[in-house]
């Protein structure tokens, strides 16, 4: 299903938008996996960069449908959204307990734009044979999942970080 000229813009500018989300969300979670590797949140980290890349994918083939080419710059800006946000928060002091609430933090904005991106397609091209076929709806729901456990494991990196600047030194 190709789209008319005329309708395409507001979505073509919302898949590129979420496009480049996607790309930063997957640098993000890629690199935090690694990071949290030993501690109970790797479990969580290491899932979610698995069911980004697989949501970043059916994003991907979801604009080949409706005959939306990503765009470099997309891609790009994602990438480079996830590099500045690193340099931000390293501030010199290498990966600290408010480095990985921040992260976490990125990643459950993100989890919760996710989410939206499915109900939105879904409702919109919810009953096309290819749509069916992408399960937005059960993609939705894992957003969900993502959003309900990324907020439990930021709720502890709160703990950690607010607790390791309020010591006396």
């Amino acid at each position: 299903m190709t789209l008319r000229p005329s309708t395409s813009s507001a979505l073509e500018n919302y898949l590129q938008d979420h496009l480049i989300g996607a790309e930063t969300g997957c640098a993000v979670a890629e690199r935090a996996a690694r990071y949290h590797a030993n501690r109970p949140s790797g479990a969580l980290l290491s899932r979610l960069y698995d069911d980004l890349e697989d949501d970043r994918h059916a994003l991907l083939a979801t604009m080949s449908e409706v005959g939306c080419r990503a765009r470099p710059f997309s891609r790009v800006a994602g990438r480079m959204a996830e590099v500045i946000s690193r340099v931000k928060r390293l501030e010199l002091r290498g990966h600290t307990a408010s480095s990985r609430l921040q992260e976490l933090e990125m990643l459950l904005i993100g989890s919760r734009g996710r989410q939206g991106l499915w109900a939105a397609l879904g409702a919109h091209f919810g009953e096309v044979a290819w749509a069916k076929e992408m399960a937005f709806e059960a993609r939705e729901v894992r957003a969900q999942r993502h959003c309900e456990d990324l907020d439990r494991a930021r709720v502890e990196a709160a703990r950690e970080a607010f607790a390791e600047s309020t010591r006396p030194g």
